[in-house]
């Protein structure tokens, strides 16, 4: 399914699948990010989240190592993610 929707024309829709993805913190969506990152000629936005998404889904796996049997994705979640998944506003750009 999520094949499918990185296919579709909508940039958003790319952009707030990559986010879900991310928040279910599946490791099989790993391959699928991927090939949205090494595609050059995906929007940049696009890219943008999805490098996002790839990056904490994999520090948090790291943590998760670190941490035993508290290393649960909720745990992670609620104890260092908030202010982390946070996107810096571009200068110039009107919110």
């Amino acid at each position: 399914m999520a094949t499918k929707g990185f296919k579709d024309g909508s940039a958003l829709l790319k952009h707030e699948l990559a986010y879900v993805l991310g928040q279910m913190g599946q490791l099989s969506a790993i391959p699928i990010l991927t090939n949205v990152l090494e595609d050059l000629h995906e929007d940049p936005m696009v890219r943008h989240e999805v490098s996002h998404i790839l990056y904490l889904t994999l520090y948090y796996e790291q943590i998760k190592l670190e941490l035993g049997c508290r290393g649960s994705w909720r745990y992670i979640r609620n104890i260092i993610a908030p202010n982390s998944l946070e996107v810096p506003e571009r200068s110039g750009e009107g919110g």
